[in-house]
């Protein structure tokens, strides 16, 4: 079982989708979510929330992309700050996940994907998108 999450924002009446790339493995090449496997007592959303976060390692919400690093402490302080997108999000349109289809149906995989809306961020702007 597992969980991602595929954030998308809105900019300049654009849609942007961020997704990330698999360099080696069996998804080499693809575009795929932010995920994993659930941890122990997580929920399909603490489980995307969590992932995204770490694979991300903690550059979405840095406000120094060179300093970001995934640590204890890093991941959880951005914790919280995407599980208000995803509850903001959620609340609004409860329907933007979906279950991932099973490609060997002899060994189905458990997965749900979230479409989450995330704050845009211009990486050529050296302050956060969320500061005013």
């Amino acid at each position: 079982m597992g969980a991602g999450v595929i954030p998308f924002s809105v900019h300049d009446k654009n849609i942007y989708f961020l997704f990330q790339t698999v360099f080696s493995g069996r998804k080499t090449g693809y575009l795929i979510d932010f995920g994993g496997g659930l941890g122990a007592g997580e929920n399909y959303q603490e489980a995307a929330v969590r992932e995204f976060v770490e694979e991300t390692e903690t550059m979405y919400f840095s406000n120094d992309l060179q300093l970001a690093k995934r640590s204890i402490e890093s991941v959880n302080a951005q914790i919280p700050i995407v599980k208000a997108l995803f509850d903001k999000t959620l609340v609004e349109h409860p329907d933007y996940y979906c279950k991932r289809a099973t490609v060997n149906q002899l060994k189905p995989k458990d997965w749900q994907s979230f479409f989450i809306k995330f704050p845009y961020r211009d990486i050529t702007r050296p302050k956060l998108c969320m500061e005013k």
